[in-house]
């Protein structure tokens, strides 16, 4: 298989083919064509209702309406849901033998999405930045590498440009590589009082940020 290929595996196993630059489209439209049901539309709204920052439709049809699919660029192999107590686990067979990736939705009640304000820097120990000045950290899980993981799962459906990018990584089946890339396209990386990130795609509001947080 091409490493940007992406196959969506249906409950009723239907398997409809295709890659990153056609992806999102797919996606949309398949969620589109769903929601014309009304009970599917009313999941929906309840289920999307809590997402503000990232999109909801891959998501949606992976936690709410039981599709699998086979990422060969992101982590190469199939992924499915398993839920486990009050959390959701998007499970891969590349890492079966290291239980999974636990990956949580990118929802609001997951991923923390707020304006920095220097009198509670004290608040933030490890996240990204985005260029608009957003802090971008995990509710409940200081794991930077599977926020990032999510961040960029995000970006790639939306950006053939970053998809060619991310391609030239290589031996991306080590989580550090999505951290290193986060920065590499943009995102300040902090943990504790490291900061790790890209000079030459930082915007205005990040460097105000990163002064602001180097005062601390």
């Amino acid at each position: 298989m091409f490493k940007n290929e992406v196959i969506l595996f249906s409950p009723y196993d239907d398997k409809i083919e295709c890659n990153y630059s056609n992806f999102n489209t797919i996606v949309f439209q398949k969620v589109s064509d769903m929601i014309r049901n009304p009970e599917i539309r009313e999941q929906y709204e309840r289920f999307s209702c809590n997402y503000h920052y990232f999109y909801p439709q891959l998501e949606f049809l992976i936690y709410e309406m039981k599709y699998e699919y086979y990422d060969g660029l992101l982590f190469d192999g199939k992924a499915n849901v398993h839920r486990e107590e009050d959390n959701y686990k998007l499970w891969c067979e590349k890492y079966s033998n290291n239980n999974g990736l636990n990956v949580f939705k990118s929802d609001n009640e997951n991923i923390y999405v707020r304006k920095f304000i220097p009198s509670e820097s004290d608040a933030f120990t490890s996240g990204f930045i985005d260029k608009y000045g957003n802090i971008l950290s995990s509710r409940y899980s200081d794991n930077t590498k599977i926020l990032a993981f999510q961040i960029i799962s995000q970006h790639l459906m939306h950006n053939l440009d970053l998809v060619y990018r991310f391609m030239n990584y290589q031996n991306h089946s080590d989580f550090s590589i999505y951290e290193k890339f986060c920065y590499d396209i943009g995102y300040v990386y902090f943990r504790d009082n490291n900061l790790f990130y890209n000079e030459n795609e930082l915007s205005k509001a990040q460097k105000l940020i990163i002064n602001q947080m180097r005062k601390r």
